[in-house]
């Protein structure tokens, strides 16, 4: 991803008439620490579309299974086949709602290490660049 700031910052630079201070180094470290938040900050709003994307698909499943069990448990006209229906069907959803809480806490510890290892990386390959540059 490119960001327009830093590039015409490189055009425009203030400072390259600075002696004994490497100014086009210092800009390029700032523009590549930018285009790694940028990225990152891609990583994330992916992230949150892939949960949004999850929980509407959880929502709509839900509904039609509720919709489902009320329309057969309607049906039931003895008080003990109702009262086991109705067991079995809160069961049902509550394994239903546990199992779509521990999908979205693993895209969501997923996406985590995935964001962690991206910046870790990101990171020691600038501090390698500021040490070689520093010699």
């Amino acid at each position: 991803m490119e960001n327009t700031f830093f590039n015409s910052m490189f055009e425009n630079n203030p400072f390259k008439n600075m002696q004994g201070f490497d100014t086009q180094a210092l800009m390029q470290r700032m523009k590549n620490s930018a285009d790694v938040m940028s990225q990152t900050n891609q990583m994330v709003a992916e992230t949150l579309q892939n949960i949004l994307k999850h929980n509407s698909e959880m929502m709509q499943r839900t509904t039609s299974e509720t919709f489902n069990m009320i329309r057969e448990m309607s049906s039931v006209k003895n008080p003990e086949q109702a009262f086991n229906k109705h067991k079995e069907n809160t069961q049902l959803m509550m394994s239903n709602a546990f199992n779509n809480f521990k999908d979205t806490m693993e895209i969501n510890t997923n996406a985590a290490i995935n964001i962690y290892d991206f910046m870790s990386k990101k990171a020691s390959e600038i501090v390698k660049d500021c040490m070689s540059t520093s010699k």
